[in-house]
């Protein structure tokens, strides 16, 4: 089917030619300026199908755009308003420019641009120095088939576009799901920029750099110590993109050291515990192992209920922060090993540990010979069997004896009738009431006997005084 010419309606604007199945079409031409219908005023538009999408004609097998009186071309759009990209038969996406050849690039539609995807289904751009810019200066980078940015490459390495309006800032591309993803170096291993910025996931969750293996880079401080990134939490992130990290960050001395994870601020402190990694202690560069730390800088360890003794303890009981012995709960009971420490009873614990984050474990009055890993803190034990009266904190000076006088002879001590508590309580208030009747008895008969007394007395007085006057 065929169609050489525009009839026109009476209102004189030109009308395309129809299929039957209601798709308009262009007249065979070489003349890409003779392919659009017209309006009564010369304005050209596209042909539309039967869905009411616009279509790009075919001239010399090349997609024409439509160009208005300013010489600027226009893309042709769905029936829902977004533009779209004429294709070549290979498959690569065609982009407009305009008279300087600056690409125009085509807009979805939220109205945002977007690139054109090439014959392999990358999208790329016309000029690597003129990239989309979305409205807060970040810049939009192209993605590759796999949904990957494409960072522009200068000798081997990739490189970070700066951000706008922000100085010594950069972009960072995003991948296709909104994860910002980091430029890779020479060697192909993502590296952060030298602004100190951090890509961040979809959910605003700073991101670890990673090399070609997949593992783990940690940003280094100016000392060299391998840092944790930061959450909103102000915790450090042991976890990337739901996996946790397969290690631990070295300090300067090359030892390695815990995450920590904030339990909560209070008064603009921040109170955090350690968190322990694969189910592994960290260790110091001799190959020395090292217990984690609770908020109260109390060492604490793996699971007994659910590790064998000799992963759970290796080098021993844990340790509080003034070097008293800890010996964990299991099962609310003191786990008391003799093979560890033969001199531990439970005669030596006084109290559990009052903690947030991890189970109560006992802690004794035997002090470890390993020294604490960090300078005394406050902590708090709370009662367990016997022991009722705990200290309120390690942290309480004990009650000095009283001193002793030497060559001084004592006072003998007195002495104190014992009562039996354990009568009295069996008895109960009948024994109270029988005891106090039997006082009050007791204080009737010294009053009898006194007035007794004190009549025979009389008495006997005066029978003497009869006495001397009849001798007189």
């Amino acid at each position: 089917m065929s169609c050489n010419y525009y009839i026109k309606d009476t209102n004189g604007v030109e009308q395309y030619c129809r299929t039957a199945d209601g798709d308009e079409y262009y007249i065979e031409t070489d003349d890409a300026t003779k392919v659009f219908a017209s309006d009564a005023q010369g304005n050209k538009r596209y042909a539309k199908d039967h869905e009411n999408n616009e279509i790009y004609p075919i001239v010399k097998d090349q997609p024409v755009f439509l160009i208005d009186d300013q010489q600027m071309p226009h893309y042709a759009k769905t029936t829902y308003g977004s533009e779209v990209y004429p294709r070549l038969d290979s498959g690569k996406q065609l982009v407009a420019t305009d008279g300087q050849n600056n690409a125009i690039y085509a807009k979805n539609l939220m109205g945002e641009y977007f690139y054109p995807r090439d014959e392999k289904g990358d999208e790329y751009v016309l000029d690597e120095m003129k990239m989309i810019k979305e409205l807060d200066g970040t810049t939009l980078y192209p993605l590759d088939r796999n949904g990957n940015p494409q960072y522009t490459k200068f000798l081997g390495q990739e490189i970070y576009e700066p951000l706008e309006g922000h100085a010594n800032m950069v972009s960072f591309g995003k991948n296709i799901i909104g994860d910002e993803v980091y430029a890779k170096n020479f060697d192909g291993d993502e590296y952060y920029p030298s602004s100190g910025q951090y890509a961040k996931s979809s959910q605003g969750i700073p991101l670890y750099a990673v090399d070609t293996s997949g593992h783990i880079i940690f940003p280094k401080d100016s000392n060299g110590k391998e840092v944790y990134l930061k959450d909103s939490n102000f915790s450090d992130i042991f976890f990337q993109r739901g996996n946790y990290l397969k290690r631990y960050a070295f300090n300067e001395m090359n030892d390695e050291y815990y995450p920590s994870e904030t339990i909560e601020i209070q008064n603009n402190i921040l109170i955090s515990r350690n968190v322990i990694l694969n189910e592994r202690y960290a260790e110091t560069q001799d190959g020395e192992i090292v217990y984690p730390l609770d908020e109260n800088n109390n060492e604490f360890t793996l699971d007994l209920e659910q590790y064998h003794i000799e992963d759970a303890l290796p080098i021993g009981y844990p340790i509080t922060n003034d070097s008293f012995i800890i010996v964990p709960n299991v099962n609310n009971k003191p786990f008391i090993v003799d093979t560890i420490f033969p001199d531990i009873s439970e005669r030596n614990i006084r109290g559990k540990l009052a903690r947030d984050s991890h189970s109560n474990d006992f802690v004794t009055n035997v002090r470890s010979p390993r020294i604490s890993q960090v300078a005394k803190k406050r902590y708090t034990t709370i009662p367990w069997l016997n022991y009722s009266r705990p200290p309120d904190s390690n942290l309480q000076a004990p009650k000095p004896n009283p001193p002793i006088q030497k060559n001084v002879v004592q006072p003998p001590i007195p002495i104190v009738p014992v009562i039996k508590k354990n009568i009295i309580q069996k008895k109960g208030w009948s024994a109270w009431i029988l005891g106090i009747l039997v006082g009050l008895i007791m204080i009737g008969l010294l009053i009898l006997k006194w007035f007794i007394e004190k009549n025979l007395t009389r008495r006997t007085a005066n029978s003497q005084s009869v006495q001397l006057s009849n001798f007189r």
